[in-house]
Parts: C-alpha cells; sequence; structure tokens
C-alpha cells in the first residue's frame, strides 16, 4: 500500500469524524457543524502507519482517536468521551481535581454492537453543589514537593 502523506491522512480523519458527527449529534441542539470545528490535538507516522488525535470545538467533549493500518488502508476509529481529570503524586494522593464535565441525558455511548444506547443521566443538584464546594477547596496538596 502506498503511504499516505500527513496532510491527505488528516483530511481523511476530518471526514471520517464529521460523517460521525453528523450520524450522532442530537438534532435538537440546533449547532452548525463545518470541518472548521474540527482540529488535530496530535498525529504521527510511525513504521508505516498513521494515528492522530483529534477533537472539536463542539461542546460535547468528545475526542477521537483515529489509526489508519498502512498495509491495508483500513481506519480505525475509536470514540471517547471526557468524564474526569485529575492529578495524582507517585503515592497516589490526588493533587488537584478539575471540574467534571457533565453529561446531559441526551448523551449517549457505542455499544459492542455499534448501537447508540442511552443511559447517562444529569448531575443531581446535590452532585453539582459537592463538586462546585470541592473546586472552591485549595486543590493543591501542600505536602507534595516536585521531584
Amino acid at each position: 500500500m502506498t503511504p499516505l502523506s500527513n496532510n491527505l491522512f488528516e483530511q481523511d480523519c476530518k471526514n471520517i469524524i464529521m460523517d460521525y458527527i453528523v450520524k450522532h449529534l442530537d438534532k435538537s441542539d440546533d449547532v452548525d457543524v463545518s470541518m472548521n470545528n474540527i482540529y488535530v490535538v496530535w498525529m504521527c507516522r510511525i513504521l508505516g502507519n498513521n494515528k492522530a488525535l483529534l477533537s472539536t470545538d463542539l461542546p460535547d467533549g468528545m475526542y477521537y482517536e483515529i489509526t489508519r493500518n498502512g498495509d491495508t488502508g483500513e481506519y480505525y476509529v475509536d470514540v471517547y468521551k471526557k468524564f474526569h481529570n485529575y492529578s495524582v503524586n507517585k503515592s497516589g494522593k490526588i493533587l488537584r481535581e478539575n471540574e467534571v464535565i457533565k453529561m446531559p441525558s441526551n448523551v449517549g455511548v457505542i455499544t459492542e454492537q455499534g448501537d447508540l444506547g442511552l443511559g447517562f443521566d444529569p448531575l443531581t443538584k446535590e452532585e453539582e453543589k459537592v463538586l462546585n464546594e470541592q473546586s472552591k477547596k485549595d486543590d493543591v496538596d501542600p505536602d507534595y514537593k516536585d521531584e
């Protein structure tokens, strides 16, 4: 199989993501989507294969990993949703927690069968209150020393 340039691979990735967004974006969100919404976070070519991590500026928090098999020309697409972000020191103590991305009830996940399975619930008022209180606390461990 002929090697694929980074420019062509990036364009293929954006087309794949655009197709995914058009098929899975909640129509009630009334969001205009274009290729300009999609951007590359990281991309490389190694051992004849291409890999890219991409995202969008849409408010859905989705993240895409696309790998192109250089031998077969097949593309493998993984779609992720970021739920939580935090830092941990060497002893496992949480140093800093960032806000959990809230899941609207209409967001689904892709099941093993490829169906869009709905089932996430939005945070309750109590959960939001707890998160807000946690974010007001000093989020840096005073005992942490950068080594």
